[in-house]
């Protein structure tokens, strides 16, 4: 991922945890962000992506959705602020949710699995249709980050999901 420096004008290379750290900074500097509700959505690698951020970023990320995302093999992250327990509802599309060599099945249910050992609420939705997104569930993810605030735990869904949410999702 490259940025174009402001002063300067030239290109540089840049991660995505400090792409997502100089958003969050515009923002709070514009006063345009609440600090407790800073979350991250991603598919596909965007869900690979969100998995990373989830750890690096966890001194400011409130929950997380991922989409055929989670933790593939060799994927070993540590925690920026292991005080936080974010909450994370990951997604995946059942044993065909297997894409450039990426099980995202098995992915998800490792992250899921590494985060619920650490003390974390993280639930598992899986829609069995493959590497997509239900649409059906953009409500319940909406309905999970208002619920969620940065450092609201436990979890208001700890007992529980909504009856609303998709009868795929883990109960």
């Amino acid at each position: 991922m490259a940025s174009r420096s402001p002063s300067s004008g030239r290109w540089r290379s840049c991660s995505v945890a400090s792409l997502a750290d100089e958003i969050v900074a515009c923002l709070a500097e514009a006063n345009r962000i609440d600090p407790t509700h800073i979350h991250s959505m991603g598919m596909s690698a965007g869900g690979l992506q969100t998995t990373a951020i989830s750890f690096v970023r966890s001194a400011y990320i409130a929950s997380v959705a991922t989409f055929s995302g989670g933790m593939p093999p060799g994927f070993v992250p540590s925690m920026q602020n292991p005080d936080n327990k974010f909450a994370a509802l990951i997604f995946d599309g059942g044993t065909h949710d297997n894409v450039f060599g990426v099980d995202f099945k098995a992915a998800s249910e490792l992250y899921r699995s590494t985060l619920v050992d650490d003390g974390h609420f993280a639930t598992i939705c899986d829609h069995g249709k493959g590497h997509k997104i239900p649409l059906d569930a953009a409500p319940s993810v909406a309905a999970f980050f208002e619920a969620n605030a940065f450092g609201a735990w436990p979890s208001p869904y700890v007992a529980g999901l909504p009856a609303t949410f998709p009868t795929y999702c883990a109960r």
